[in-house]
């Protein structure tokens, strides 16, 4: 019985054991854009009532960042002011996506390649 050939993805996943960085890449997109809407102050003023103090430090920004997220409605309400920001997290969205499934099946395909190269060196001892 004939082998069926591989896909481009299968071939890509058998040749390497580790995840290219690119493959990150749009995960990153979304990441940059949260960063982006956290440094917005209009986005404070409109969500929490009030321009935020300027503060610094390690805790000033991953509050910043926290509060972001839950007000990211009001950063998409002014679309037209922030279209671009938008618009690289959809496309990071929508490139991180079959990127999240890629990353499966690499990681079971070499889960199992594991197993067996374990289940093997236990029979040769």
């Amino acid at each position: 019985m004939p082998r069926r050939h591989l896909t481009n993805d299968e071939r890509a996943i058998r040749r390497s054991r580790g995840i290219a960085v690119w493959r990150f890449l749009p995960f990153m997109l979304m990441i940059i854009a949260i960063f982006i809407m956290s440094s917005d102050d209009q986005l404070f003023g409109q969500c929490i009532g009030r321009h935020p103090a300027t503060a610094s430090g390690r805790g000033a920004g991953w509050a910043r960042l926290i509060v972001a997220i839950p007000c990211s409605p009001y950063y998409v309400r002014d679309f037209s002011d922030h279209w671009l920001v938008i618009a690289i997290f959809c496309a990071g969205v929508a490139l991180a996506i079959p990127q999240f499934f890629w990353m499966k099946r690499h990681k079971a395909y070499w889960d199992k390649v594991r197993e067996k190269e374990r289940i093997k060196r236990a029979s040769d001892n």
